[in-house]
């Protein structure tokens, strides 16, 4: 039994437009041509449902060619389970990254800290990370001198502008030491 693309489509249940796409895409074999007309065999409905399924499931266009390209008759196992067990690998992956994102959004929502410094050392603290502690010092301690225009401000060294209100602070981490500056 021979269908055209109408027929076809109708019964996948898309556009005509939609079944050329899938031909261009190198996903349903070109169809023989009558009078210049698209005549589709009766397993094209078959390899039409493969192909959306595929994709309603978040195959590429890419991975759903290599499932469904061109093999030896009753030789589509193998290469199904090829191409299953990379896929497999790919969404353990995103299961993996969905969860942590729960995790994060579910810490998110029952938020109560007073700061972006305390919610980040709580987020960091939860997620098993080291926290960032700041221990301030004075500005001559720092490496930092006060501006001759005026004796409230502090300029670090080597810095060309001052920092009106704030003062030098030190970063302890476990293995490094860095020069930062806070609000005052």
């Amino acid at each position: 039994m021979s269908m055209r693309i109408g027929e076809l489509a109708r019964r996948a249940g898309v556009a005509p437009s939609a079944v050329r796409y899938y031909e261009r895409a190198g996903l349903l074999p070109p169809p023989a041509r009558t009078n210049g007309r698209r005549v589709y065999a009766a397993d094209a409905l078959s390899r039409l449902a493969v192909v959306l399924h595929a994709r309603a499931i978040g195959f590429s266009i890419a991975e759903t060619r290599r499932l469904v390209g061109t093999f030896p008759t009753g030789a589509p196992s193998a290469r199904w389970k090829a191409l299953a067990a990379a896929k497999l690998d790919a969404m353990d992956a995103l299961i993996g990254r969905a969860r942590a994102m729960k995790s994060m959004l579910q810490l998110i929502s029952s938020c109560r800290c007073k700061s972006w410094g305390e919610c980040g050392e709580r987020l960091l603290a939860k997620l098993g990370l080291p926290v960032l502690r700041h221990r301030c010092v004075r500005p001559e301690r720092a490496g930092a001198t006060t501006s001759p225009s005026s004796s409230s401000s502090v300029m670090l060294t080597g810095s060309s502008r001052p920092s009106r209100g704030r003062r030098p602070c030190r970063s302890i981490e476990p293995d490094r030491e860095e020069s930062v500056t806070v609000d005052a």
